[in-house]
């Protein structure tokens, strides 16, 4: 069990092979239809990793349980000192304004948090939505030798 629950933070082909590949992984496992795109990424430290690769995760999971019938694009990419990931779904939707934040988006909030980052949640009824999160990577903090 402690195995499976280590993998799932930081998965092997996240460790081997970084975030493209680790989040490219996580569109073709998904039950619905994603499209990804990853640009601009390196190497990061692994606590940067592996909260993006969970937070995507998390929120392809939230597709997929509460979007209804729909598809979702993933894009993950990096520039000016940050790591920025958005999901955004064309799914049913909600009001952020009087829905209760789950377990997932707290959690995804309190990790992204704890890296001085920031997540936000915009969604209407019938208008998808829309996850989008920001990580600033400090110059130098990424991973030497290929890896994390």
């Amino acid at each position: 069990d402690t195995r499976g629950f280590v993998r799932g933070v930081y998965p092997p082909l996240l460790e081997a092979e970084g975030l493209p590949a680790a989040i490219r992984a996580l569109g073709r496992r998904s039950p619905v239809p994603v499209t990804v795109h990853t640009d601009g990424l390196g190497r990061y430290e692994r606590d940067v990793e592996s909260t993006v690769n969970i937070c995507v995760a998390e929120a392809l999971r939230n597709v997929v349980e509460h979007g209804g019938r729909c598809k979702a694009v993933v894009t993950v990419a990096q520039s000016n000192g940050v790591v920025d990931f958005e999901v955004s779904d064309d799914g049913w939707g909600f009001d952020v304004g009087t829905t209760v934040r789950g377990a997932g988006l707290t959690s995804m909030a309190d990790r992204i948090d704890a890296l001085a980052g920031t997540l936000q949640v915009s969604s209407a009824p019938g208008a998808g939505t829309r996850v989008f999160g920001s990580i600033p990577v400090v110059a130098g903090s990424m991973a030497q030798d290929g890896g994390p």
